[in-house]
Parts: C-alpha cells; sequence; structure tokens
C-alpha cells in the first residue's frame, strides 16, 4: 500500500521489544508523507484496531541528518 503513494523511498517497522512496534516511513515531500499517514491510519482502523490498546502517536518532521552505506 505504502509503495503505491507516489514520492515513497522507503518503510521500517522497529519491534520496541515492549510489546509495541514504531514505524519509520520516508517521502520524497511532505504530501506524500500526509498521503501516507492517512492510508496507514485507515488501514490500522480497518485492520489491526481491536489488537492496539491504544490508538498509533503520529508525529512528522524533516529528515535531519542522515547516513547511508
Amino acid at each position: 500500500m505504502l509503495r503505491g503513494i507516489e514520492g515513497f523511498v522507503a518503510y521500517y517497522l522497529l519491534d520496541t521489544q515492549g510489546g509495541g512496534f514504531a514505524s519509520v516511513s520516508v517521502y520524497e515531500n511532505r504530501a506524500s508523507a500526509e498521503e501516507s499517514t492517512r492510508a496507514a491510519s485507515k488501514w490500522v482502523s480497518e485492520n489491526i484496531a481491536d489488537w492496539t490498546p491504544n490508538p498509533p502517536t503520529v508525529i512528522q518532521g524533516e529528515v535531519a541528518i542522515s547516513a547511508a552505506r
């Protein structure tokens, strides 16, 4: 689903080891990132809302530092 959004760069799902997860999505621009947030919110509410005790927290921001091979 996320790959189908224009501007998609990467997606990461992190296991926080405490029974929770965190995800990071990277897009080329803010509009694409905001579309991703809307799509992911809809997917969560339709597919896994019953499994999560609390609604997800969404934070957005610009890349401040990056490193790659």
